[in-house]
């Protein structure tokens, strides 16, 4: 929940030559998630908005005074509940930036965090839900073996999850249950995974796991703490709320009107955004757990709501194989800043970023990530290591 200055952020930007800002979100870390908020609801509006807004008139104000001149351009960057501030900024403040880089956002927050919280309900009230994590890699291994080469390679990553189709039942034990096979149980809680949460009148929450993300799915008795504080503290304001009374049918409306003026970040109208130039880039691993199907709907709803200009002015990367942020099988290193910077200042949108995979410090595979709503596929020759060899396509 923030509270931390991420200075290791800044070394990029310093690298390249930029005067670089970062900040806490108006708290410090020191304290349980969430509880800074009690009694101090002017902090609620510190995390929400103001401290981004105001770390950036004072960057900018730092910049013109020392070096005698206003910044030509000014960038955003962020991941998680970074990438959730950049989507903020772009909407409640468009003039502060010229191009945003939004990874992996955390929104639209309620209904993420509930989804975090999900997974622990369902367990919670159907115990025989619960897959053993040993069968979590044999769900995994028979998604790899059922999708892994729809893109014309096996690499052990899924290229375009949307394209598969999986279905668990084909796991189902014919007989006795035991290791190699799963439950009728186990596949109901896998398909209802895979569907996502939805409420008693059959409305979506979230999008369902992606394919292949089978053995880091998180099916735990407890849920993540971050989830649950953001219903305690932000949402309830009671410390001693209890996640496991969470209703799906009344709460997440609840918790979307308390935080609406703070946490919205589904405002589809960038069009002040856009009418000074600005540029929106975001990203998302295949393997997050929380789904870029929801940035592509993010996407669509902008140039639906926008018009059609809007499409040179947002792109969407789904990036195979990577988790949050980053890590995870798939090439994950890839040039975030000079990326916003060329289109900024060139006006070409980028259709493919290349990314790489290192290891022990070197590069040992290029891939390359393409613009929603292609994907990457191999063209037959060469080396499947080697960005060159695939091509962007629908």
């Amino acid at each position: 929940m923030g509270g931390v200055d991420h200075v290791s952020g800044l070394l990029l930007g310093l690298e390249n030559g930029y005067a670089v800002a970062s900040n806490d979100s108006g708290h410090d870390s020191s304290q349980p998630n969430g509880a800074f908020v009690l009694g101090h609801p002017d902090k609620v509006i510190d995390y929400g908005y103001r401290a981004m807004h105001h770390m950036t008139l004072d960057g900018k104000a730092l910049v013109k005074a020392f070096y005698g001149v206003a910044p030509k351009h000014s960038y955003f960057m962020g991941c998680s509940l970074g990438g959730q501030q950049a989507l903020t900024e772009a909407q409640r403040f468009p003039e502060d930036y010229d191009g945003v880089v939004v990874g992996a956002p955390a929104a639209p927050i309620v209904r993420l965090n509930f989804y975090q919280i999900w997974p622990a309900l369902l367990l919670n009230r159907n115990p025989a839900y619960a897959i053993p994590r040993e069968k979590s890699g044999l769900i995994q291994d028979a998604v790899m073996k059922a999708c892994d080469e729809l893109d014309g390679v096996k690499d052990g990553i899924i290229e375009n999850p949307l394209s598969c189709r999986f279905d668990p039942a084909t796991l189902e034990c014919a007989g006795a249950e035991d290791a190699s096979c799963l439950s009728a149980q186990q596949v109901q809680y896998m398909r209802i995974m895979y569907a996502g949460p939805k409420t008693a009148k059959g409305e979506a929450i979230a999008v369902g796991t992606a394919y292949g993300n089978e053995g880091t799915m998180k099916g735990g008795q407890s849920p993540m703490g971050v989830a649950t504080a953001l219903f305690q503290y932000l949402i309830f304001q009671d410390p001693n709320w209890d996640w496991k009374t969470l209703d799906i049918d009344r709460d997440i409306d609840f918790g979307e009107k308390v935080l609406g003026t703070v946490n919205p970040t589904q405002n589809a109208n960038l069009k002040p955004f856009f009418a000074h130039g600005g540029k929106l880039l975001m990203y998302h691993g295949w393997m997050d757990g929380h789904s870029p199907v929801e940035r592509f709907q993010y996407r669509d709803a902008v140039v639906k709501t926008v018009g059609p200009q809007a499409e040179s002015s947002i792109r969407v990367f789904a990036v195979p194989g990577m988790g949050h942020c980053s890590g995870g099988p798939g090439c994950d290193m890839f040039g975030k800043l000079g990326t916003i910077d060329q289109w900024v200042e060139t006006g070409n949108a980028p259709e493919r970023i290349v990314a790489s995979k290192l290891s022990g410090g070197k590069v040992i595979r290029t891939h390359p990530i393409c613009a929603y709503p292609t994907v990457a596929r191999y063209t037959g020759t060469g080396s499947t290591d080697d960005f060159a060899n695939f091509a962007c396509s629908k």
